[in-house]
């Protein structure tokens, strides 16, 4: 999981590349307009 700020279009542009999606708040973080949570789904081989 990983979370940034709505102001890093070229970290989210990065992420969204590599396969990361928005979900929500993670642990203890709040619901923040500011904030962007997104998470990839690891595979094992």
């Amino acid at each position: 999981m990983y979370e940034t700020g709505v102001s890093q279009p070229e970290v989210i542009g990065l992420y969204r590349n590599a396969g990361f999606v928005e979900i929500g708040p993670f642990g203890e973080y709040q619901l923040d307009p500011l904030s962007l949570f997104m998470e990839k789904e690891l595979v094992k081989d």
